[in-house]
């Protein structure tokens, strides 16, 4: 049995975004599981054991556990929903691909603050379908783009292996301005 085209290509990927990656690699900690976004200032963490390619990309980081993938990185749309969409239209509907269509997935994944979202079903002209869920959670200066990508067979997978990641991600403080005492 020969590997799949599509397995092929997410490992390339995964290599051209670590080798791509690996002047700001310092950012990333392996050893226990961690990312310090330089940008935002969130904290990614994750089971080292439980992923199988980390890199910086995008300006934020790209975690992959088989054949799906959780992207976290920075954004500076002056909108949640221009947030989301901008991913979207990058992954989505710019790209080469033989349909895609808006859906409510189940399991959703689920992270505090998140202010906008957007889910859809694709494929490339391969003909296999994929998830899509992207989301953005507001973080003081900017937002938190996440995307989290899977073959459609995969998707609960994908959900119960991100959660806990989507759990672990702290956000900076924001400070907020001191009440100002009423006459």
């Amino acid at each position: 049995m020969s590997t799949p085209k599509w397995v092929i290509a997410l490992l390339l990927s995964a290599l051209m975004l670590a080798l791509a990656g690996s002047s700001t690699g310092a950012q990333i900690d392996n050893t226990n599981g961690s990312y310090l976004d330089p940008d935002l200032g969130f904290l990614v963490t994750w089971n080292p054991d439980a992923m199988q390619a980390v890199s910086v990309a995008n300006g934020g980081i790209i975690l992959v556990h088989g054949g799906q993938q959780l992207m976290a990185s920075p954004d500076r749309h002056a909108t949640a929903r221009e947030c989301v969409g901008a991913q979207a239209q990058i992954d989505i509907f710019d790209a080469p691909l033989q349909f895609s269509h808006p859906l409510e997935l189940d399991p959703v994944p689920h992270i505090d603050g998140l202010t906008e979202r957007y889910m859809a079903s694709y494929a490339w002209p391969d003909g296999i379908v994929h998830y899509a869920w992207f989301g953005c959670v507001s973080s003081g200066e900017g937002f938190l783009l996440l995307r989290l990508l899977s073959r459609d067979k995969d998707w609960a997978t994908a959900v119960r292996v991100f959660q806990p990641v989507l759990d672990g991600i702290t956000l900076p403080l924001v400070a907020t301005p001191a009440a100002s005492p009423s006459i």
